[in-house]
């Protein structure tokens, strides 16, 4: 039985449902099942009675999460005891991302780390993939989140996934694309383009999949090349043009309808973003708690 066990099951019992229990931690729900399972057979009761509206607790279920509940905060308590003894007050991290995550997703996994350990000091730095590993490989930054693949980088470095996304082709509202679920990369050929710099990981992605088909940026009707993805959505939003983006990045727009997008057909491409920080050297107290937070599977690390 782990910390993170209890945290799964007492979000659990306070949702209601394992499904909306693994959408709100970002774990499938094989995993969060496999986690109450775990925790089943070390108490040798079970938790949950199955009904069709969702889960309710059983009579030992009641009896586990109100111990649970105090365990998760003496938890809590005693971890903010040992940051002041190691004197996590006195440090500061700088944590890179690229923008796609580090816009729209990491804030939260920032501010709830904050909440946790209210004496560690993290600043978020915003940059493009070939940006940060740069600053990985000069020391200049302690922890990288960047997509992958991560060749450029030796064996001086841990790599832990941390994320996956889809990437899309995003329209404004007012496009005809904005009726259309999916599109062909023939059809984007002679649709205006809007791209990220060069340096961004969702770019290098996109570049992959045009060359996995035999193409290249330039058979494509390139209208404008811009350096964040903000000003992308506003171009796009404008009626531009179509761009690229990972799904994460628009999910305010989608929502609002603002923005619509579109998988590429032939499948979905995948985006996976991994958190890098150098090994073999000392780290500091607020970096070891930040890779673990981060990296534990019952944490909620996008907005």
């Amino acid at each position: 039985m782990n910390s993170n066990q209890l945290e799964v099951f007492c979000l659990i019992a306070r949702v209601k449902s394992f499904s909306k229990a693994a959408r709100l931690l970002h774990l499938s729900q094989p995993a969060v099942s496999a986690q109450i399972r775990s925790l089943e057979d070390h108490l040798g009761v079970e938790l949950f009675e199955r009904q069709p509206q969702g889960v309710e607790l059983t009579a030992a279920g009641r009896v586990v999460y109100r111990y649970a509940t105090q365990i998760l905060a003496l938890w809590d308590s005693m971890e903010k005891h040992l940051d002041s003894l190691c004197g996590l007050h006195n440090e500061e991290l700088l944590v890179a991302a690229s923008s796609c995550l580090g816009n729209y997703a990491l804030p939260c996994a920032v501010y709830d780390f904050g909440q946790k350990h209210p004496t560690a000091k993290v600043r978020l730095e915003i940059a493009n993939r070939q940006q940060i590993i740069g600053q990985l490989q000069d020391n200049r930054v302690q922890v990288g989140i960047v997509e992958g693949p991560l060749e450029e980088l030796d064996g001086g470095f841990k790599i832990k996934e941390v994320a996956r996304d889809t990437l899309v082709i995003i329209a404004a509202p007012q496009s005809p694309w904005a009726e259309r679920q999916t599109i062909s990369l023939e059809d984007l050929r002679t649709e205006p383009f809007i791209l990220r710099e060069k340096g961004s990981g969702v770019r290098r992605a996109f570049e992959q999949v045009l060359a996995d088909h035999g193409l290249s940026l330039e058979e494509l009707n390139i209208t404008a090349e811009l350096g964040s993805m903000d000003a992308v959505k506003s171009a796009v939003q404008a009626g531009l043009g179509l761009s690229l983006s990972t799904r994460l990045a628009v999910k305010s727009e989608l929502r609002r309808h603002s923005l619509y997008a579109l998988e590429l057909a032939g499948g979905s491409v995948t985006i996976t973003h991994y958190l890098v920080y150098r090994t073999g050297c000392y780290q500091s107290a607020v970096t070891r708690k930040f890779i673990q937070f981060i990296t534990s599977p019952g944490e909620q690390i996008f907005c």
